[in-house]
């Protein structure tokens, strides 16, 4: 089964809430419930479970050289919006 990914912000708007409320018929905090449980529901990166980093491998001198950026999360350069 192909999936597609869909680009969303981490925060709720209160464009996005106004529109969730109305569809569903619910009030600003119901908006935000269903908000929530979508965010907890999407599928989490196998490689750093969603954080967006993971540790390296190696001695390193200072915290900032222990993380990277996770190579299953990062969007290639190419990668564009239409």
């Amino acid at each position: 089964m192909k999936h597609e990914i869909l680009l969303m912000p981490a925060e709720l708007t209160d464009e996005m809430a106004e529109a969730i409320a109305s569809r569903a018929n619910c009030c600003g905090g119901g908006a935000f419930d269903i908000w929530e449980a979508i965010k907890a529901a999407a599928p989490k990166c196998s490689t750093c479970g969603g954080h967006g980093q993971i540790r390296k491998l190696g001695g390193y001198t200072s915290p900032e050289e222990i993380v990277a950026d996770c190579p299953d999360c990062v969007f290639p350069e190419s990668f564009t919006l239409e």
